[in-house]
């Protein structure tokens, strides 16, 4: 349930989303790419939202509505780079590489929101070890629950964090920083075990995923309740000691409730069902449509 405060920000969320799906549609139109792929950007629900999050600590609402949707537009782009990799996507790659193109236009949009700062200084270079990773993720991919951890935390919560660096430079707080990485890594991990149980429910998943490394076993599935719960307590105490601008906690907790269901679940169904599969896809209570 939403406190008062996060429904006062719902039609900022919404705002969000609805102008980083515009921006998106009239870079692709403009660039004469296929309905397909503007189809495939508009199902993209989570990246027109959650990048905003890392926005959320500049007070003033214009500035941060800014800041935040081009993050979002930012990672999108990202997304359909990454999806070439992964050779996943319902889209032909040649359209993909327009990632490229959106990446920059979202840069350009950042170069312009303070005259005061520099919210880019080092941007670009901070995502070669990020892209190090994704790249080598195919050829080496997790064979354990401590290499998926490091990944997950490699992956996803350093990409947040790079966000999270132009907040900081905007806000002249280079203090914030080791704050807000901290905040987002645990942020990045938790929604990446919250992407890997949907991936499994709709049958996407690989060798990597989360759930097939746990493999029905009542202690592996213990280990990453554990884990969870660990980067749980990390990002709370972020959010109490150093609140944001705008309310998004409840969104993540959303999130958590249901990540940490379903392990429990696999950890139930593995302890009193040895001889039976501990686990199904109808197994696993619906994970949602994250944030």
């Amino acid at each position: 349930m939403t406190s008062v405060h996060a429904e006062k920000d719902v039609a900022e969320w919404r705002a969000v989303a609805d102008h980083v799906q515009e921006r998106v549609e009239t870079l692709l139109i403009d660039a004469g790419l296929s309905q397909q792929i503007i189809t495939y950007a508009r199902g993209l629900g989570g990246y027109h939202r959650v990048p905003h999050c890392c926005a959320a600590w500049i007070k003033d609402p214009e500035t941060r509505i800014r800041v935040g949707s081009n993050f979002c537009i930012h990672m999108i782009g990202l997304k359909f780079l990454d999806d070439i990799i992964d050779d996943d996507a319902p889209v032909q790659s040649r359209e993909l590489v327009f990632g490229s193109a959106i990446c920059d236009f979202a840069t350009q949009e950042l170069l312009t929101v303070s005259p005061l700062s520099n919210p880019l200084a080092d941007f670009e270079k901070q995502w070669i070890p990020i892209w190090k990773t994704v790249l080598a993720e195919p050829v080496n991919p997790a064979q354990n629950l401590v290499e998926w951890e490091q990944l997950a935390r490699r992956k996803a919560g350093n990409w947040l964090s790079r966000y999270t660096d132009v907040t900081a430079n905007l806000l002249c707080d280079a203090q914030l920083k080791p704050v807000l990485h901290r905040i987002f890594e645990s942020f990045g991990v938790i929604y990446q075990i919250s992407d890997d149980l949907r991936d499994f429910q709709a049958g996407t998943d690989d060798d990597a995923n989360l759930v097939v490394l746990i493999d029905g076993s009542a202690q592996k599935a213990q280990e990453a309740l554990a884990l969870l719960e660990d980067y749980v307590a990390t990002f709370r105490l972020g959010m109490k000691t150093h609140p944001p601008a705008l309310d998004f906690a409840w969104r993540v907790e959303r999130v958590i409730e249901t990540a940490e269901e379903a392990l429990r679940g696999m950890v139930d169904a593995a302890t009193h069902r040895p001889t039976a599969p501990a686990y199904s896809a109808t197994d696993l209570p619906a994970a949602g449509s994250g944030l």
